[in-house]
């Protein structure tokens, strides 16, 4: 659902017109994907003690509305509440979701006065129907990564360097990650990619491996300076050695490629099908 910057039959308090003086309604949203569903937590913050009174006294609501093209989802959820959570399957969502927010009458409003209301509305007759926007807000794209470059509970990320002559890869083991530093241009073009699903895995790929071999290299150089052990990805990657009955003389002998890549062995499979239903 778009909200289109048209002109109504009566005032509506939007970002794209005057119709009135010092208000404004700027909703944020917030969400945490679970197992199966994922949460939603809206703030509708407004700015205009008569529209306010409209939805204290039951003759509007908030509302948030939540559609996903690809799923063909689309649904409406209302409130009287400043804030405001929902929840929604998983099923039901792809990777990106369109929000819209409005206040909408709930019935017929008749008379309506309002102090912040632009002076072209002097004298006029205002009533609303039920239904008519109140106000409106045009929302945005939410990028729902249910599927990211790797699992949600990963130890890797990958974020910008904005130093003007910031390296093409570069690897920091932080005490709970292990982080990949790309140029911004190049993360932004890698974050536009990853939400294509026949691409993440070939991501991973590029960008995990080199970094996830580097982390191995630690785990097994009992000379490593540094207290690491203490680092939640160390730890983590400890116990999946542990779990493959991979010790280090073995990781050794394996080499870090190989055990890298039996690390990522879903991954890259996945990689390679993905350029064969690129390319071929």
């Amino acid at each position: 659902m778009k909200i289109k910057q048209i002109s109504y039959p009566h005032p509506v308090l939007a970002s794209f017109n005057d119709d009135y003086l010092q208000s404004n309604f700027e909703p944020s949203i917030d969400f945490e994907i679970g197992d199966k569903s994922t949460t939603f937590k809206v703030t509708y913050d407004l700015n205009n003690k008569g529209i306010e009174n409209l939805i204290a006294s039951g003759k509007a609501v908030y509302v948030t509305h939540l559609e996903c093209e690809s799923s063909m989802y689309r649904q409406a959820f209302s409130s009287t509440e400043v804030s405001f959570q929902f929840e929604v399957s998983n099923r039901k969502l792809a990777k990106q979701a369109d929000v819209t927010f409005m206040i909408v009458a709930t019935s017929k409003i008749k008379n309506y006065v309002n102090d912040l209301l632009h002076e072209d509305y002097e004298g006029i007759s205002i009533e609303f129907n039920k239904g008519s926007y109140i106000a409106v807000n045009q929302g945005g794209a939410l990028i729902l990564e249910k599927d990211p470059l790797v699992p949600t509970k990963s130890i890797f990320n990958i974020l910008p360097s904005d130093e003007k002559e910031a390296p093409n890869y570069e690897v920091r083991l932080n005490d709970h990650t292990i982080s990949v530093i790309l140029p911004r241009d190049t993360y932004e073009i890698v974050e536009d990619l990853s939400r294509r699903e026949e691409v993440n895995s070939l991501l991973v790929s590029i960008y995990y491996l080199p970094a996830l071999m580097e982390a191995l290299s630690l785990i097994i150089d009992e000379e490593t300076d540094g207290n690491f052990e203490e680092y939640d990805w160390f730890k983590s990657l400890q116990i999946h050695l542990q779990k493959m009955k991979l010790n280090e003389t073995r990781v050794k002998e394996l080499g870090l490629a190989t055990v890298a890549n039996i690390i990522f062995a879903e991954t890259s499979d996945k990689a390679v099908k993905s350029l064969s239903s690129i390319y071929l």
